[in-house]
């Protein structure tokens, strides 16, 4: 049994327990071997903020959003230059002779739902 399948079977049966006593010593001991850690969010500040710069103006109407079949569409012909986003990367001077590398079949464009801080279940 690898270490995922003994993590599974233990949550299992810590969820059978309804004593508060014996929920209280198993608290202990997972304290003792896992002490909790403060969650990192993995978005700054900062990214947040773009985040809701980005949504604010494709409410406003000053940016235009893709659908997926757009997307879709777009990544199996290889048409990349849809996008009005270009990774430094992939950025070329103009009139350069420097041949870009080609296109992965990634889609081109990163489509955010709204913005949230709240978790999706409660």
């Amino acid at each position: 049994m690898d270490i995922a399948m003994k993590k599974l079977a233990l949550v299992q049966r810590l969820l059978l327990i309804w004593d508060e006593a014996a929920l209280q010593r198993v608290a202990k001991v997972i304290e003792k071997e896992a002490p909790e850690v403060e969650e990192e969010d993995d978005l700054t500040d900062e990214d947040i903020a773009e985040l809701d710069q980005r949504h604010s103006r494709r409410l406003s109407g000053e940016s235009k959003g893709y659908t997926a079949e757009e997307t879709i569409s777009w990544s199996s012909q290889g048409v990349r230059e849809r996008s009005t986003f270009r990774s430094p990367q992939r950025r070329t001077p103009k009139g350069s002779d420097k041949q870009r590398p080609k296109a992965s079949s990634a889609p081109a464009c990163f489509i955010p739902n709204t913005p949230s801080r709240t978790p999706l279940r409660s």
